[in-house]
């Protein structure tokens, strides 16, 4: 397995799976030349491509409007296009939008409405970064847990620690499509808030 597909912070056991590379997709990527006509280059590639760029100029653009384009490179795998291709196409962004880089924020924030149509973008690798993410937040919460050991008062603390623990991951298989289930699909969730104890004065749960 080339060294690129393992250069994220996720779990082993993910990335140890016989499906690991199933999770990686290919990209389309919307581009537009001189002439104000737009294309689209179907990497050969899983995950983040860069070969794109050298090869751009071989790209067809033979679509008069971005939304064709997206409409035929939306078939199969995941669309990406530029940043200067969303400020050109659904105008500048807010500040709130943008990160410090004047990047948009992040992943999640990928989704753009125009003419009625909701539009996102993803780049091949955007399952791996889901987890990267989701791991990277349960792993704050153990170093936070550690540092304040088990006691009463950080009872929500130990919960969402171990409701988000990576040994409940579970992977689904489907065919070619593989997904792994988080604590972020997982719909079952339990309301839990303190409340004064008559007798003791003391916080319960």
């Amino acid at each position: 397995m080339e060294e690129k597909f393992l250069n994220y912070d996720i779990p082993n056991f993910v990335k140890e799976s016989p499906n690991y590379l199933k999770l990686f997709e290919k990209e389309r990527i919307i581009l537009k030349n001189n002439h104000d006509k737009w294309g689209i280059y179907f990497s050969e590639e899983l995950g983040h491509p860069l070969e794109y760029k050298e090869n751009s100029g071989k790209v067809d653009y033979i679509y008069d409007s971005f939304l064709e384009a997206y409409s035929q490179a939306d078939n199969d795998g995941e669309v990406w296009f530029s940043d200067e291709i969303a400020h050109e196409v659904f105008g500048e962004p807010k500040d709130k939008d943008l990160n410090e880089k004047g990047e948009f924020r992040n992943l999640s924030d990928d989704f753009f409405w125009t003419k009625n149509h909701l539009i996102f973008r993803h780049h091949g690798d955007y399952n791996i970064k889901n987890l990267e993410d989701e791991y990277q937040e349960w792993k704050n919460l153990d170093k936070k847990v550690k540092e304040d050991s088990f006691t009463h008062e950080n009872f929500l603390l130990i919960y969402e620690w171990l409701r988000t623990h990576p040994n409940f991951w579970k992977e689904n298989v489907h065919g070619d499509r593989v997904f792994w289930e988080t604590s972020h699909m997982n719909l079952n969730f339990m309301d839990i808030y303190p409340t004064s104890s008559e007798t003791s004065g003391k916080i319960e749960w």
